[in-house]
């Protein structure tokens, strides 16, 4: 006891040991007129003279979480990294909130339209289905970026496929679209036999497009004088089966629309083969009986008169030696503006399906 106006305990633990050169802890009280309560840990190597740890929280007001975190060594005494949590509200907000039922949408809390709620972009036509009510029946419409391509009815109460397919209006521009052996067909190194096989609609309608021996050449069907609008967008299709020969090459003119707006075709496999740069779209579809409906699709870059071509390929390539006897049996050709539809039929002019078909 030191006296009565200061008195002072004071208790001094330490212990040591060879890995904990140094162990102690102090505590100290103070008289009445300056109260202390002091702890002190110190922990020491040779490889890590102090290791100290401070865990610090804020206020509520400012919600945070602050992580100081010291090392050292013999180079460098004290080294500090202080990480410190971000503000945040005591709630979770969700960054995207869609009630359906009250047409309520938000984004981070705040109230937008549906229509904003998101923003997308591609680099290609794309399709969507839309929902219309005709006649007291939900319409499902698969859409393009260009126009309505088909409409399926479905039963309101049993939600049946009704079977009533409404196609958009078209206009097959090629003249007689069965008939290849019409001077309508211009024939490069090429000759037609009419009606030589049953078509896909069950007619002996189908023709034989023969290649001649010329070497090094295409060997086709073509139909020029056709008028192009720029701008617009136009689709090439033709039924086509393997015969001797299993490729096919169809291709947009280049006077009317971009270079290679064209593709090429396996009629064996069922696969697109190589397509060309000018090309918009292509398809190949599987009709039976070894038929496949091919179709480019491109968008005019002039407003000139040109023409569509239906050539054959072998290897991939539409120039090689013909042999004079091989070929492949086509059918039901169609040029038609915006994306494909169902076959039109031709004969000396042009024919036009109504949108309710």
């Amino acid at each position: 006891e030191a006296g009565a106006a200061i008195p002072v305990t004071k208790t001094t633990i330490a212990a040591t040991a060879a890995v904990i050169p140094v162990s102690k802890t102090t505590i100290a009280e103070a008289g009445a007129v300056i109260p202390v309560s002091k702890t002190t840990i110190a922990e020491s190597s040779a490889a890590i003279p102090v290791s100290k740890t401070t865990i610090a929280e804020s206020s509520a007001a400012i919600p945070g979480t602050k992580t100081t975190v010291a090392a050292s060594s013999p180079a460098i005494p004290v080294s500090k990294t202080t990480i410190t949590g971000a503000v945040m509200p005591r709630s979770i907000c969700p960054l995207v909130d869609m009630n359906f039922e009250s047409g309520v949408y938000n984004q981070r809390g705040v109230p937008v339209l549906f229509a904003d709620l998101f923003t997308y972009t591609r680099g290609s036509t794309g399709s969507y289905m839309g929902r219309d009510i005709v006649n007291n029946r939900p319409v499902y419409t698969i859409k393009t970026a260009l126009a309505n391509e088909l409409r399926i009815e479905y039963d309101p109460i049993t939600n049946d496929n009704l079977g009533a397919l409404i196609e958009r209006a078209s206009t097959n521009l090629a003249l007689r679209s069965e008939t290849f052996n019409s001077v309508t067909w211009t024939k490069n190194q090429s000759t037609v036999t009419l009606n030589s096989t049953t078509a896909p609609d069950g007619t002996t309608t189908a023709d034989t497009l023969i290649e001649d021996s010329t070497a090094s050449s295409t060997h086709q069907s073509f139909q020029g004088s056709l008028s192009f609008t720029s701008g617009t967008v136009y689709t090439l299709s033709v039924f086509a089966k393997a015969k001797e020969r299993s490729e096919i090459f169809l291709s947009l003119n280049a006077a009317a629309f971009p270079a290679q707006a064209n593709s090429y075709f396996n009629l064996l496999t069922g696969e697109v083969g190589v397509v060309g740069a000018g090309a918009d779209s292509t398809q190949i579809k599987d009709m039976g009986d070894g038929w496949f409906r091919c179709s480019v699709t491109s968008t005019a870059d002039a407003t000139v008169t040109s023409n569509v071509q239906i050539m054959m390929a072998v290897s991939g390539s539409n120039t090689y030696n013909g042999d004079g006897a091989s070929g492949i049996y086509i059918w039901g050709a169609q040029v038609e503006e915006d994306v494909i539809t169902s076959y039109i039929p031709t004969v000396a002019s042009t024919v036009t399906r109504s949108a309710d078909a």
